[in-house]
Parts: structure tokens; C-alpha cells; sequence
């Protein structure tokens, strides 16, 4: 009688659509943390790593437009390279700045009393800095030719600098008004 009873229970259609839903909420759970969990997990880490990305490309653009704009210069200056590799050359080159000078001392009547170098630095460990030889430079000549001079220096393709330059009156005191000069020059190089 108790199982009649029992079973009475169980098959009446309260219970029948209680235990369906029961079940059905049972399933759905499940489902959700086994099949939609991982789908949306997966849904927003796609979604970060697309705005990563993003940022990424953004920066990866800009750098690439820095490349472009850096090639579009030097294509611009190309022409002008071999002037920098000759304003600033690889080695000291004392031979050529020697040759400079003499060329320019000669040419406005400047007489050489003493020509010396110091500072040269022959290693190649720092490649890629910019040196500096000194060029010690004594003489005489009058304040014209002296003018001349420097401009003419200045206006060589070799980079040279005028560090110090002393100008003092010859006690001799000649007709020509000569003053002693000197000068230190510092040439650069690479």
C-alpha cells in the first residue's frame, strides 16, 4: 500500500513537472559552467588581446612613419653626404689639414713659426664618436691678412673649430704693423 501511495506521489503531474524542472535547472547549470563559462572566457580574452593588439599597431605605426620619415630625409640629403664624410672624416688626417693650412698661410702672406698637433687619438675602441686632434699654431702676419686667414679656414670643408686665439703686437714694431699669433684648432673626426 505504501508503494501504491508512493507511486501515486511521484507520477502526479505536480511532481512530474517539479522533477522536470528540477532537472532541467540541473542540466542548464551544468551547461553553462561547462559549455557557455569557457565560450565567454575565451569571448573577453579575445576581446583584451584584440585591444592589445591594437595599441600595439598604433605603436608599431608611429614608429614606422618615423622610419619613413628618416629614409624620405637622407634620401633628401643623399647628395650631401660626401660633404658630412668630408667636413667630418673617419681618421685624424693630419697630412690633409696640414696641406689646408700651408695652402691658406701661404696665400694670405702668413708666416708659419710653429705647427704642432697634440690630442690625437689613433684607436679605433670608440668607433663612432667624434674626436678632436688640436692643432697648435703659431705665426705672424698683419690683422688683414689674419682676417682673411680665419675666414679662409672657416670656409674649408674640413670642420675645424678656433679654440683660443691670441693676438699680440710684435715689440719689433715694424712698418707693416705683423702680430704674433696664437691659435688652437680643433679639427674633428671620427
Amino acid at each position: 500500500m505504501k508503494q501504491k501511495k508512493i507511486s501515486k506521489i511521484i507520477f502526479n503531474p505536480k511532481v512530474r513537472d517539479f522533477t522536470y524542472l528540477v532537472l532541467f535547472f540541473f542540466i542548464f547549470s551544468f551547461f553553462i559552467i561547462f559549455a557557455i563559462r569557457p565560450a565567454l572566457v575565451s569571448i573577453f580574452s579575445l576581446k583584451k588581446e584584440e585591444e592589445d593588439l591594437k595599441r600595439v599597431n598604433l605603436l608599431y605605426d608611429s614608429y614606422i612613419a618615423k622610419i619613413i620619415d628618416l629614409q624620405s630625409a637622407i634620401e633628401k640629403n643623399r647628395d650631401d653626404l660626401p660633404l658630412l664624410s668630408q667636413a667630418i672624416p673617419d681618421a685624424p688626417k693630419i697630412n690633409n689639414t696640414v696641406e689646408d693650412i700651408k695652402n691658406i698661410t701661404e696665400k694670405n702672406s702668413i708666416i708659419i713659426k710653429n705647427l704642432s698637433f697634440s690630442d690625437i687619438d689613433l684607436s679605433l675602441v670608440e668607433k663612432n664618436k667624434i674626436k678632436n686632434a688640436k692643432i697648435n699654431f703659431e705665426g705672424r702676419a698683419d690683422f688683414r691678412n689674419l682676417m682673411d686667414f680665419i675666414k679662409e679656414l672657416f670656409d674649408q670643408r674640413r670642420l675645424k673649430e678656433i679654440k683660443k686665439l691670441v693676438v699680440k703686437k710684435n715689440l719689433e714694431g715694424t712698418s707693416s704693423a705683423q702680430l704674433e699669433i696664437n691659435l688652437i684648432i680643433e679639427s674633428s673626426y671620427f
